[in-house]
């Protein structure tokens, strides 16, 4: 029940106004044509390998951050014996 509302609340105000409930309703009558079936599985499929992209440059800027991280932390251990015994490395 909670999709139907969020699809008939048009200006996504988060209440469904009389206007809204009444044009939502006659929007959605009778059977959906296989036009409007194949618009939402291509946006779907859009969605889809939007995320895929979106993941994907997620995990390589993460990636990268470890790696600049690392490098960080290995010259600070470097430059002070202080931060050497903090991380373990007892020389």
């Amino acid at each position: 029940a909670w999709s139907f509302f969020k699809l008939l609340d048009a200006d996504g105000g988060g209440c469904v106004e009389a206007e809204e409930f009444f044009e939502g309703c006659l929007r959605f009558r009778g059977q959906a044509r296989a036009v409007e079936v194949g618009k939402v599985l291509q946006d779907q499929q859009w969605l889809i390998r939007s995320q895929s992209k979106f993941q994907s440059f997620v995990a390589e800027e993460l990636n990268s951050l470890q790696l600049r991280f690392s490098g960080l932390v290995d010259l600070i251990s470097a430059t002070s014996p202080s931060m050497s015994r903090i991380h373990g490395n007892d020389d």
